[in-house]
């Protein structure tokens, strides 16, 4: 009898423990996934905060094509301007759709991490090109307003770019910084998955 009963026991200890397991595995994919979810809202935000910016500056500038007279700034230099943010706004809506693609409903996890390390190669490399491609740009403006170039204005640019380049180069860093927390919560919900 104390034999039964000590297996009867050892039953439905076994039993609970499996169920408890059960649950402390699905309580920890859950934790992960609400983790993935949030740092790839983070992302969202920035990718539409620095898409509505490049719009609204694409809007301005348009805005003083039409009613400047091309006496204090050349239409040539709100072209180039324009260009920018346009391009600038097209890559925003690029990337959103990457992100879109980041969905751990129907990917699986390889599928996941590449789609995120993609978007990470992609951020890394507007980075680069952004940076490379901001000599020519400000040659090219430079050159453009030429007949109207004085000191004041030259200081005021080179204080602008050099005001908007810290502000990029800090934005992309945080960024950066939410893309391998994305990473890492991929990862870490791939191994519990796992298990």
């Amino acid at each position: 009898m104390e034999l039964d009963e000590i297996k009867s026991n050892w039953q439905e200890i076994s039993e609970k423990l499996e169920k408890s397991e059960a649950l402390n595995k699905k309580l920890i994919v859950n934790l992960a996934k609400k983790s993935v979810r949030s740092t790839k809202d983070k992302l969202e935000r920035f990718e539409y905060f620095f898409l509505s910016l490049s719009l609204i500056c694409a809007i301005i500038n348009i805005m003083l094509i039409v009613v400047s007279d091309g006496t204090f700034i050349k239409y040539g230099t709100l072209y180039v301007v324009l260009a920018v943010f346009v391009l600038d706004a097209a890559w925003q809506v690029y990337k959103i759709c990457l992100l879109n693609r980041i969905d751990y409903e129907r990917c699986n996890m390889v599928e996941l991490i590449e789609r995120t390390t993609r978007f990470r190669f992609l951020t890394q490399a507007r980075l680069v090109v952004g940076m490379l491609l901001l000599v020519p740009i400000m040659a090219l403006i430079a050159y453009l307003q030429k007949d109207m170039l004085n000191s004041e204005m030259l200081t005021g640019a080179l204080f602008g770019g050099l005001v908007g380049a810290f502000m990029g180069l800090w934005a992309t860093a945080k960024h950066w910084k939410n893309i391998n927390n994305l990473l890492a919560d991929l990862k870490e919900l791939k191994e519990y998955e796992r298990v």
